[in-house]
């Protein structure tokens, strides 16, 4: 089944700060981003920028432009580079109920496809200590093929995201940094029943 149509109940989540207490079997799904998502993915960027856990070059006129083509070549184009580079990008949102809790850009089938790589996601604000971060990526790899590797980099700076990947049972690559990020990465263990 596509990560993209699959619904998941969420189990344990703590109260909402508007809604008062999650029901459990309220679902959590993955959908394709559409141009009516990108305000809230790049509010998601900004914030994330001005608390440190992407880079402050968002935050300058010549950054957010650069973010915005991004999302927008995303969502129009997401095979763009399919025939040079070998994957396409998935830009997905994650709802809760018809309520965008967060997003999460993909590039699946990097390289020799079994590498999939999570270039960015990010959680709304109110949504966040609330273990929905860790879900969100937890149902994207339930999805994947045995075998299949995420790699995710990660800055130094970003506390709650590395906390979230060591919880993943991801393990940091300390042979690979990039200017103050760190890989992560993990593979997903072969069905045995």
């Amino acid at each position: 089944m596509d990560y993209l149509s699959k619904t998941f109940p969420m189990r344990g989540i703590p109260n909402h700060p508007r809604n008062g207490a999650f029901s459990l079997n309220k679902d959590y799904k993955f959908r394709k981003a559409s141009l009516l998502d990108i305000p809230f993915i790049f509010d998601l960027i900004q914030d994330g920028s001005q608390v440190g856990s992407f880079a402050e070059k968002y935050l300058t006129a010549k950054g957010a432009v650069q973010v915005l083509s991004m999302l927008i070549l995303d969502v129009l184009a997401p095979h763009r580079f399919i025939e040079r580079e070998g994957y396409d990008i998935k830009l997905l949102i994650f709802a809760l109920n018809d309520e965008d809790v967060g997003f999460m850009k993909i590039k699946p089938g990097f390289a020799d496809r079994s590498i999939y790589k999570i270039d960015i996601c990010a959680i709304a604000p109110e949504y966040r200590s609330q273990k929905i971060g860790s879900h969100m990526i937890r149902m994207f790899i339930e999805d994947l093929p045995s075998g299949a590797e995420v790699v995710m980099y990660c800055t130094k700076f970003s506390r709650a995201m590395q906390h979230i990947l060591k919880m993943l049972n991801f393990q940091r690559d300390k042979k690979t940094t990039v200017l103050h990020a760190e890989c992560f990465h993990f593979t997903k263990p072969s069905n045995t029943a």
